[in-house]
């Protein structure tokens, strides 16, 4: 009868807490998920010059910021970087500009690899953490059987 209660009591104790690190590590995993898309829609578009606004691609990040009550992180929001644009001689180019000119995104190949591969080491840190706490909440849940 000891073990049982004290198995409740256990169980009562952990549990916010194990959940609070599954909700924290879903939350991380979710925002890396964001991040690994504006990477895709920046290096899709690395060589755009003109895009439906008319002028070349400016690429995306996003900006993430911790909710207070819950301590998850969230996309606030996401901006264009105000980098120079790449400027390339190709007068051939329809895009060009009266001096043969032509402006590209401002998306560096080998920084959004970097950075896919940073993201890609985050997502999977969060999983990781999503998997041991749920292993820790099954094991907890077993305690009084």
């Amino acid at each position: 009868m000891r073990r049982i209660i004290l198995s409740f009591f256990v169980f009562i104790f952990l549990q916010a807490d194990v959940f609070d690190v599954i909700t924290v590590s879903k939350a991380g995993m979710n925002v890396q998920q964001q991040k690994m898309q504006a990477i895709a829609e920046n290096i899709a578009n690395i060589n755009t010059s003109k895009t439906i606004g008319g002028g070349p691609y400016y690429k995306k990040t996003l900006v993430v910021k911790t909710n207070r009550k819950n301590n998850t992180p969230y996309v606030a929001s996401v901006q264009q970087s105000v980098a120079m644009m790449q400027r390339i001689y190709d007068p051939a180019n329809a895009d060009a500009d009266e001096e043969g000119y032509v402006y590209i995104s401002n998306s560096s190949l080998s920084q959004e690899m970097v950075d896919m591969a940073t993201v890609r080491r985050l997502y999977e840190a969060n999983a990781a953490v999503f998997s041991s706490a749920k292993q820790m909440a099954q094991t907890v849940m077993n305690l009084g059987k």
